[in-house]
């Protein structure tokens, strides 16, 4: 795709500014962040001049944060952020949900955690599999350096199939090094539940079970369900006995249940 020609000003339309941000991913990825980086900040100058800057369409704000980050100009990219939290779109949860992954890899890892908490709920409503596999990648990694294994290889082993589902291998690579193929691995991964076995939980049990599964505590799910935490033991309890498995680490990693049901 590279070697293909393109026009001289790329930047000239929309679909121009695609381009751009797309090559602009690419330098980023290929650690060319200085490149990246123009490329964003001609995004947003397009933008403005046009009347369109809504980073619903390009968050070109966010893009331009990460190299800035990459270039260790962290608080130009936490300026640049808070301005994307400050537009119109602050509110749509995918604009919200990768603008607080960046943002927490500014801050120190208890921060961090409670950001990144907050991202992987925004993102796993806005549907965006690719940017929600980040987002728990980056929440697995903060979890272990706060002294959190068991709960780091629930969300790193959830994040793996998250990006295997959406075809970014790379990031499957990073997640866990070595696994490619359909599952994880033994002890890293789990298949889906049997069916029938999923459809003899409640509503309530399914969603403890799933917000377990994405390595909350269970007075974290009591916080967001708005229920007490011996409420969650109880539903935890059940789950184990419905599903025949011996606790916590055995909980399947992928429900297939509708992100309705987190909220």
């Amino acid at each position: 795709m590279l070697s293909r020609p393109v026009p001289d000003r790329p930047g000239g339309s929309v679909h121009g500014l695609n381009y751009l941000r797309a090559r602009g991913q690419h330098a980023l990825a290929t650690s060319r962040f200085h490149a990246a980086l123009g490329d964003f900040l001609d995004i947003g100058r397009h933008m403005k001049r046009w009347g369109l800057d809504r980073p619903r369409v390009l968050p070109w704000r966010a893009d331009a944060a990460e190299a800035l980050i990459r270039l260790g100009e962290t608080h130009q990219a936490e300026r640049f952020l808070a301005d994307q939290l400050t537009t119109r779109d602050a509110d749509d949860p995918w604009v919200r949900g990768i603008s607080l992954r960046l943002r927490a890899s500014l801050r120190e890892p208890k921060e961090r955690q409670a950001m990144l908490a907050k991202a992987v709920d925004e993102l796993h409503r806005s549907g965006d599999q690719y940017e929600l596999a980040r987002a728990m990648t980056d929440f697995g990694q903060v979890l272990r350096e706060l002294g959190e294994p068991a709960r780091a290889a629930m969300v790193n082993r959830r994040a793996w199939h998250v990006a295997k589902e959406c075809g970014a291998e790379a990031l499957c690579v990073k997640i866990l090094p070595g696994h490619t193929g359909d599952s994880p691995g033994p002890g890293e991964g789990a298949d889906g539940p049997d069916a029938d076995l999923v459809a003899s939980l409640s509503d309530s049990e399914k969603r403890v079970a799933l917000l377990a599964v994405h390595g909350h505590t269970n007075r974290e799910i009591a916080q967001k369900l708005y229920i007490t935490v011996s409420t969650v033991e109880q539903h935890l309890t059940r789950v184990y006995r419905k599903l025949d498995i011996p606790g916590r680490q055995s909980l399947p990693v992928d429900f297939h249940l509708g992100v309705a049901e987190l909220v």
